[in-house]
């Protein structure tokens, strides 16, 4: 065997050790938690919170909405649509019922290992989702406080 096939046969088996490791690491999440990644779940729950109660202020009940608010309304019903999207695909991989069933574990690994490359784009979609409407909420805030006071000068100061 040459210096390159041993090589090559070393770098196979560290993938599958790697491969391995990450199969189990997420088998033991599901089966302690009931969910492939907690903290993404808890992302999924507080920022679909944060979305609703947007929706709910943004809504009147009579009257329409300035160009602002509907412009961070839509942004947030699209934000809200990412992250049920999310949410639905982590239900789907790993149902409630998931934690401490070792059986729905395994089958819960196998559909995230499956699944994995959708789920990183759903995540992508609702941070991105999320970016936009931290801007825009910024874009209000500075648009309310800072635009309506006059400028002041700037002191002559020396850095």
């Amino acid at each position: 065997m040459s210096g390159v096939e041993a090589f090559a046969l070393a770098c196979g088996i560290m993938q599958v050790i790697s491969f391995s490791e990450q199969t189990f690491s997420v088998c033991r999440r599901i089966l302690k938690t009931g969910t492939p990644d907690p903290s993404l779940s808890n992302r999924v729950q507080d920022l679909m919170g944060f979305c609703d109660v947007i929706e709910r202020r943004c809504t009147p009940p009579t009257g329409s909405l300035t160009a602002n608010e509907q412009k961070l309304l839509d942004i947030t019903t699209r934000t809200m649509k990412a992250a049920k999207e999310l949410k639905a695909e982590v239900d789907k991989i790993c149902p409630s019922s998931a934690r401490g069933k070792l059986s729905v574990a395994v089958i819960g690994t196998l559909k995230v290992l499956l699944h994995q490359r959708k789920l990183e784009k759903l995540e992508k979609a609702m941070m991105e989702a999320q970016k936009a409407l931290e801007n825009g909420l910024l874009a209000d805030i500075w648009y309310v406080i800072v635009l309506p006071r006059p400028l002041s000068p700037m002191p002559n100061t020396r850095y």
